[in-house]
């Protein structure tokens, strides 16, 4: 395939994905035929224990689901799929519009689940315009046919669903669904479904997900890279085993000091952050521009003007702790801690962080996401109701190496991606900088591991593109305070790349209002490790940007 890079443009609004083989009219008559158990269970004769269980077209231009209304549908294919398991049944649900674009996008999940969640917009904001992860709303309103599994979860114990209370120990079959398995079922129902439904098969299959659904994608790149054309991993949770206890870790250094730092003071470390590296221009945009992760001692905002808050000595010793993220006793770096400029105290504009703050006692304390305490408790140590007020800094180190040397195998930290570069297939790689729940110093170190055993940043990049945003949040254009990919423009740029052989080196970033969902400011982002350069104008203006020659990559070490 020829390989052509493609420059900076404008940001791309939902028409610009352009059709494969739109059903017409007249093919449309056709699909409202076709959806119907009977006809669609034909397609999956050849599968043992798959069963499609429903199948109804849907013209009401909305759906009830679990979370609440979702409106603003085009007619669809409503269309659900079991899959049996050893001990457990899957359970996946297909969207298929009548007005298709001839195109199959995987939707995956969140956290610990394969299951892309249910998103309303009772306001009529448009949500999914800076939702990062695909939905199967956004998706058939973009005109793909998108699919989603549970992999057989449907617990409600959050992200401890792991443990099997009755045996004591963590059922694997559900573990290995979750890791890989469930989506390649999943893949291999839905395209076979869809061929039957369309008599026709997917022009092409996009396999994309955030966060845990990043770490989802990439690890079905790996492990089955012809199973889509092409991947794009948003904040993806690599290095699962070392990263889940990060979030323990600034809750559990504030208690073991005895002191509770504030959003208000978290925020006063923040902003000096970014005055004491980047000036006036970090004030001005809210977030740092380099990609180079700086470090800065806490104890210097001491003394100086941090608007009516008053910084301790104990503040700073916390916030250095933080920054640096989980240490040995002997202050071995054991994982990285929070990007010196981010955001993780629960105070931006989703609470999207390690640390939550409550009333206890009669005084703010602080407590972590739930991710982090359920994977110490359920899944190391099986226990699934382990306080972490319990835990020492000693217990933490040894929770750790329990983690590293126990669950390893539903990390995705293998940097051989060979596999995905014989097939032709394309991976697009995002993170933001300024991400308060996923370290974006881990998505860099695997993206160097890969480059180097893919021959190189050139090899690679015919295979594997990263971009690094500045400041931005998890999973959303509008968390944090710097910039993101917005789903249209992703999505739009691996398409191009795989379906006409023009690969990304300049994607157009936004900050999105949450309150307005009005654009705030864009940027272009360089393909890794470039760092775009003003040249003047509007700094909220992507025009007054623009991306340098290639240099040397940019280094992180622990």
């Amino acid at each position: 395939m020829d390989v052509r890079a493609r420059g900076p443009r404008v940001v791309h609004s939902n028409s610009e994905i352009a059709p494969v083989t739109l059903a017409g009219d007249g093919h449309q008559d056709i699909v409202r035929l076709n959806c119907n158990v009977q006809t669609l269970q034909a397609g999956l004769a050849h599968r043992t224990g798959v069963s499609v269980v429903f199948a109804q077209v849907n013209e009401s231009g909305f759906f009830d689901s679990p979370a609440g209304r979702i409106e603003r549908l085009p007619a669809f294919c409503d269309i659900r799929v079991d899959i049996v398991g050893h001990s457990h049944t899957a359970r996946v649900r297909i969207w298929a519009p009548l007005a298709w674009n001839g195109r199959f996008l995987a939707t995956a999940g969140g956290g610990n689940r394969t299951e892309n969640e249910w998103v309303t917009d009772p306001e009529g904001t448009g949500v999914e315009t800076y939702d990062m992860a695909p939905t199967l709303a956004s998706s058939i309103r973009r005109g793909f046919a998108a699919a989603t599994t549970d992999a057989g979860v449907r617990d409600e114990r959050d992200f401890a669903w792991g443990l099997d209370i009755a045996t004591g120990e963590i059922d694997r079959e559900l573990a290995t669904n979750w890791h890989h398995k469930a989506t390649k079922d999943m893949a291999d129902a839905a395209k076979d479904v869809l061929t039957e439904l369309y008599t026709i098969a997917p022009s092409y299959s996009y396999l994309v997900g955030t966060s845990g659904g990043g770490r989802q994608t990439m690890v079905t790149a790996q492990m089955y890279p012809d199973l889509f054309d092409g991947y794009w991993a948003s904040c993806p949770a690599v290095n699962w085993s070392h990263m889940s206890l990060t979030g323990l870790w600034p809750a559990l250094v504030m208690k073991e000091l005895g002191n509770v730092v504030t959003p208000d003071k978290f925020e006063a470390f923040r902003r000096y952050a970014l005055e004491a590296i980047e000036g006036a221009s970090a004030l001005e945009d809210g977030f740092l521009t380099t990609l180079s992760f700086p470090t800065l001692d806490a104890y210097s905002a001491l003394g100086r003007d941090t608007e009516g808050c008053v910084l301790t000595e104990l503040d700073a010793e916390i916030m250095n702790r933080i920054w640096a993220g989980p240490r040995r006793r002997n202050g071995e770096a054991l994982w990285y801690g929070l990007p010196v400029g981010a955001d993780t105290w629960g105070t931006g504009v989703w609470g999207i962080g390690w640390i939550g703050y409550e009333m206890r006692k009669g005084a703010t304390d602080a407590f972590p996401l739930s991710y982090a305490t359920d994977w110490a408790g359920a899944w190391i140590q099986r226990v699934y109701d382990w306080d972490w007020r319990t835990c020492s800094i000693t217990e933490f180190e040894e929770l750790f190496d329990r983690s590293v040397g126990e669950l390893a195998e539903y990390d995705c930290a293998d940097e051989d991606f060979s596999g995905l570069k014989a097939s032709g297939g394309r991976m697009l790689l995002t993170h933001s900088t300024g991400d308060g729940l996923i370290p974006p110093q881990g998505t860099v170190q695997y993206h160097e591991r890969i480059a180097e055993a893919l021959g190189g940043d050139d090899a690679a990049a015919e295979s594997v593109r990263f971009f690094l945003t500045p400041g931005g949040g998890h999973s959303s254009t509008a968390d944090g305070y710097g910039l993101s990919i917005s789903l249209d423009e992703g999505l739009s740029a691996l398409i191009e790349w795989v379906e006409s052989g023009v690969a990304p080196e300049v994607l157009i970033a936004r900050r999105i209002s949450r309150t307005t969902g009005e654009i705030e400011m864009t940027r272009p982002v360089c393909r890794y490790p470039l760092t775009p350069q003003y040249i003047g104008g509007d700094r909220r203006l992507a025009t007054s940007f623009q991306c340098p020659a290639r240099d040397a990559a940019v280094e992180t070490r622990l």
